[in-house]
């Protein structure tokens, strides 16, 4: 398998606009695209970067991601993508673990307070100074000397919570990601005439991999989004008249309880797809009465964004659904007693194709117990019905997904434990029609006078966001005990 497939879409639709920076007016080719990434490989050869080497980057949607994810495809070198609203502790944690040779970044990053950690371990590069434009600007001595990995070799990490809520590096080599987006052109009918807003983060499976690079594989074209802003994404749909979105349900829910949900300003996308969890019924029957339709996608960063397809007939009929599976991807719904379950009753899903993930980043044990039989284990509960529609109906894991990112009870649990006033701690997900779920905490107190105090929970929260970003703090605390529940701001 030839992994340089962008090479190739350049020599194939040369003058075809393959990226679009709304916020500078700027448009890339599939030319540009593919020179980006050469001059940027061979930069990246006289850093001393080497086949296998990690290449990070913590920044909002940006060209960079294609720069880095292209370029490192070239070198043999491995992507690895990263949330930017991560505390530094959590950050920290990470390049620890993947120790990359160069950490690219926006003015999300605070060097002021974060260059200790950083400096002495890692090459900086900013990418919005006069360097990093420099390197594309560059004349002399741009020749890549290409150095592939095999198609079967890792081409991206992406940092996932595990189990344990300590991140784990998931690895996608080349051959499984050119597959997922062969997967999903194949089954959603993606072609060069379509186009996406990548709204979702590019640290995210879904963010890169619903939209994005299928369409770039197939010719399309990708509108560049920083980050969700209801009037940005409604102004960037009425202007480029996208074909195809992807958000996460607190997106479309804000555009609903905002009153954007128009059918002229949408009208030009014919797919809407909710990742992450289902979009509200509420917000579902509001597109729906506009004309508009959202389709639930189920995947993990483990397996894809796209593993289901289901017709328009069926989205009306059976909104909860993810569907049929897709052509080339195998599904079971496993049993606690190792056999297949009979349509109508529930098994853990599981899932095997051509797109699946390589295994974790230095981590063995997560990587065996991932598969089953050549199976990814998505520790998610489904049935079928007869028509072989399948649905899901809870997570096996403890796992809390609030506005689309993953939250794991005892990476809370563990901070706040250590608390001063905290004897001890139960994390759990409550409904927020909003978000998803929301993270709430039952708490006993080594002093349980304290209960009433709303000192204590600004205490708490102050405490946690030390630790950890703001989307995992608890939004409700039950105090036990004395049954005080308190709400924080």
């Amino acid at each position: 398998m030839e992994i340089d497939w962008l090479k190739k879409r350049a020599l194939i639709s040369p003058k075809k606009i393959a990226v679009i920076d709304p916020a500078t007016d700027s448009k890339w080719t599939y030319v540009d695209l593919n020179q980006r990434a050469e001059k940027l490989a061979v930069y990246l050869q006289k850093q001393g970067v080497r086949p296998g080497d990690r290449l990070a980057l913590t920044a909002k949607n940006d060209i960079s991601h294609f720069d880095l994810l292209f370029a490192a495809s070239k070198i043999g070198a491995i992507f690895v993508p990263l949330n930017w609203r991560l505390s530094l502790m959590e950050l920290n944690d990470i390049l620890s673990d993947c120790a990359p040779t160069m950490l690219f970044y926006d003015e999300t990053l605070n060097l002021d307070e974060e260059s200790v950690y950083l400096e002495d371990r890692v090459l900086l590069q900013d990418i919005h100074q006069a360097g990093y434009t420099d390197i594309f600007t560059a004349e002399a001595d741009t020749h890549c000397r290409p150095t592939y990995a095999q198609a079967d070799e890792p081409a991206l990490m992406i940092y996932t919570s595990g189990t344990t809520g300590k991140p784990k590096g998931t690895l996608l080599s080349y051959s499984g990601i050119i597959h997922n987006a062969l997967f999903t052109v194949a089954n959603w009918g993606l072609t060069a005439e379509d186009s996406t807003v990548t709204i979702g983060p590019m640290f995210h499976s879904a963010g890169l991999f619903c939209f994005t690079i299928p369409l770039l594989l197939i010719g399309g074209t990708v509108i560049l989004q920083p980050t969700y802003v209801a009037e940005l994404t409604v102004e960037n749909i009425v202007k480029y008249r996208p074909t195809r979105i992807f958000m996460v349900p607190t997106m479309y829910y804000d555009l609903w309880q905002r009153e954007m949900i128009n059918h002229d300003e949408l009208s030009s996308v014919k797919q809407f797809i909710s990742g992450g969890a289902p979009a509200s019924q509420k917000v579902e029957k509001a597109f729906e009465e506009k004309g508009l339709y959202i389709q639930n996608s189920y995947g993990l960063t483990e397996i894809g964004p796209n593993n289901f397809v289901k017709s328009m007939q069926t989205t009306k009929k059976k909104p909860t659904s993810e569907g049929k599976p897709f052509m080339f991807v195998k599904v079971r719904l496993m049993g606690s007693d190792g056999t297949e379950v009979q349509p109508g009753e529930v098994g853990e899903l599981q899932i095997a194709g051509e797109h699946g993930f390589m295994g974790y980043w230095n981590n063995t044990e997560a990587t065996i117990e991932s598969f089953a039989d050549g199976y990814v284990r998505t520790g998610d509960l489904a049935y079928r019905d007869d028509d072989g529609d399948y649905f899901i109906v809870d997570r096996k894991k403890d796992m809390i997904i609030t506005g689309g990112e993953n939250v794991f009870p005892s990476e809370v649990e563990n901070i706040i434990q250590a608390h001063p006033e905290v004897q001890d701690i139960c994390v759990v997900p409550f409904p927020n029609d909003r978000w998803g779920e929301s993270v709430a905490a039952a708490v006993s107190l080594k002093h349980p006078e304290r209960a009433d105090s709303e000192e204590l929970i600004a205490d708490l929260t102050e405490y946690a966001l030390r630790f950890l970003t703001k989307y995992k703090i608890p939004k409700f605390y039950y105090f036990t005990g004395n049954f005080k529940m308190k709400l924080a701001s």
